[in-house]
């Protein structure tokens, strides 16, 4: 449910237990009770990253560790090839063709997608 269908359901709520109240009924609790909606005013989030903020985020994972190796190959196929993070995520190596140079991104159970595995170039 989207915050502004909870804010206004809960506005609802209160001001049928306000006319409870007025009418005399005890709804102290119940009004108490109703849940309030998250509400946070944070800087916008960038659009994009420049080329110098990829650069810095790529060279920040440690090559030594099996981790690091696999997240810095994470961020590029994001970077790189536009990527969503649950496509990376649901990526086996079966989806790369490295004799064709694609990677196959499985849109749906049954919908297969190909893109060149070299968008941007080498890094």
């Amino acid at each position: 449910m989207g915050r502004r269908r909870c804010v206004c359901r809960g506005q609802l709520v209160g001001c049928y237990l306000k006319y409870c109240q007025m009418r005399g009924d005890e709804v102290t609790k119940l009004m108490q009770a109703i849940p309030r909606a998250a509400h946070w005013r944070l800087a916008p989030l960038p659009e994009i990253l420049s080329a110098a903020e990829i650069d810095m985020l790529l060279t920040s994972f440690d090559a030594n560790l099996p981790s690091g190796r696999r997240a810095y190959a994470m961020v590029r196929c994001v970077a790189d090839l536009g990527l969503r993070c649950a496509e990376v995520v649901r990526l086996h190596i079966d989806d790369i063709d490295w004799r064709n140079g694609t990677v196959r991104i499985a849109r749906s159970k049954t919908q297969f997608h190909g893109l060149p595995a070299s968008a941007q170039g080498d890094r």
